[in-house]
């Protein structure tokens, strides 16, 4: 998301953080970090082929006092809740444009470049144009009932 004129992203983040919004931010941390840690110790598992539990029991250990404590102190949370947002935020911006611009890059660009060369290798019908003449419709009240 990029700032606009209403004010910086920090400031717009600041005005969502209601008590309401952090408590929300707090439950999410609850149960989503264990979620996190438990596809962190499958990945690991694939990976390395052994079961990491210290990499889950952390997951479980950061949900417990970062959602816990969320939860309890309001001032806390709304603290971690715009730290939070500000972080993902920024990097929401910067891989948006990050993709967007590979995207264009390497895949647009080059597609139109190669069709822009080889336009008669895409062509399927023999002649300049894909126009066909149509003959006149009899009764242009039809055009109000088109199916």
């Amino acid at each position: 998301m990029i700032p606009d004129h209403e004010g910086s992203l920090v400031s717009q983040v600041r005005a969502q953080a209601t008590p309401a919004a952090c408590r929300r931010f707090g439950f999410t941390l609850l149960l989503g970090l264990p979620l996190a840690g438990l596809v962190w110790l499958c990945v690991l598992r694939f990976t390395t082929g052994r079961w990491v539990w210290p990499v889950f029991a952390g997951f479980v250990l950061a949900a417990l006092l970062l959602g816990v404590s969320a939860l309890l102190a309001a001032g806390w949370a709304r603290r971690l809740y715009i730290g939070w947002h500000t972080v993902t935020r920024a990097i929401e911006a910067l891989l948006t444009w990050f993709v967007l611009a590979v995207l264009f890059w390497l895949v647009i660009s080059p597609v139109g470049l190669v069709r822009r060369r080889k336009a008669s290798a895409f062509k399927s019908v023999p002649g300049k144009s894909y126009w066909q003449d149509v003959p006149p419709v009899k009764d242009p009240s039809r055009y109000y009932r088109q199916f």
